[in-house]
C-alpha cells in the first residue's frame, strides 16, 4: 500500500477506537438527521464493526421514523453528539431487527450506526457497509462543500 493510503487506514484505524472509547463512556447520544434537520435520542447497546443502539423512548423512534419516512434499511447520514461534546459524521437506518432492550420505546430491535471506515475495512465487512461508507462519504463532501 501506498504512504498516503496506509496513513488514511492508520487515521481512520486511530478514529475508530476514539469513537468506541468515547461511546464506551458516553452511551447516550443525540443523532442529528441533518437533511431533515431532526435529532433523536440514541442508547448504543454494543460496538463492533459498527455501533448497535436503540431509540431511547417512543418519542424518539417517532422522530426517527419521522426523519425515514418509516422504517427502512436505506441508510441515512447524521452527526451522531456524544455528551462529552464530541461529534463524528455516522450512517444509520431505521429498520428495527435482532436484540433489543428497551421494551417501551415501540421498537422492537435495535439500529446500527456505522462510523467511517477505510475502503479495505468495508470490503472485509461486506456490502451493507459499503452502502454506508458511501452514504458517509457523499456527506462528509457536502459538508465540505459549506465552507
Amino acid at each position: 500500500a501506498s504512504g498516503e493510503t496506509q496513513r488514511r487506514q492508520r487515521a481512520v484505524g486511530e478514529l475508530d477506537d476514539k469513537i468506541k472509547a468515547v461511546a464506551r463512556k458516553y452511551p447516550y447520544v443525540t443523532i442529528y438527521d441533518f437533511a431533515s434537520g431532526i435529532s433523536w435520542q440514541g442508547h448504543i447497546i454494543s460496538l463492533g464493526a459498527h455501533a448497535d443502539y436503540e431509540p431511547v423512548t417512543a418519542n424518539d423512534t417517532a422522530k426517527m421514523e419521522r426523519a425515514f419516512g418509516g422504517n427502512t434499511w436505506t441508510p441515512k447520514a447524521v452527526w451522531v453528539m456524544f455528551s462529552d461534546g464530541s461529534v463524528y459524521i455516522g450512517s444509520t437506518h431505521s429498520m428495527p431487527h435482532e436484540v433489543y432492550h428497551i421494551k417501551d420505546n415501540n421498537f422492537n430491535g435495535h439500529s446500527c450506526i456505522h462510523f467511517p471506515r477505510t475502503q479495505e475495512q468495508v470490503a472485509a465487512i461486506g456490502p451493507y457497509a459499503t452502502k454506508h461508507q458511501e452514504t458517509i462519504d457523499a456527506a462528509w463532501a457536502k459538508t465540505q462543500q459549506m465552507k
